[in-house]
């Protein structure tokens, strides 16, 4: 889905002028494409981790119901 790319072409990501090295293919009409550069990927990847991250496992469970008896 994320694609290297070789051509040059500034990131498109808010307030980033650096140039980009990667792009995402999506179905906008008006632009199938959406490039970043690594600084953004970095970040784009640590927000998405913040909400995708399973919880702990222990952690919907107490301790007294995974005992037998």
């Amino acid at each position: 889905m994320i694609n290297q790319i070789n051509y040059k072409v500034k990131c498109e990501m808010v307030g980033c002028k650096n140039d980009a090295n990667y792009c995402i293919f999506t179905k906008k009409h008006f632009s199938p494409k959406i490039h970043f550069c690594e600084d953004c990927k970095q970040k784009l990847y640590f927000e998405l981790g913040k909400s995708i991250i399973p919880k702990s496992l222990d952690a919907p469970y107490s301790p007294k119901r995974l005992v037998k008896n």
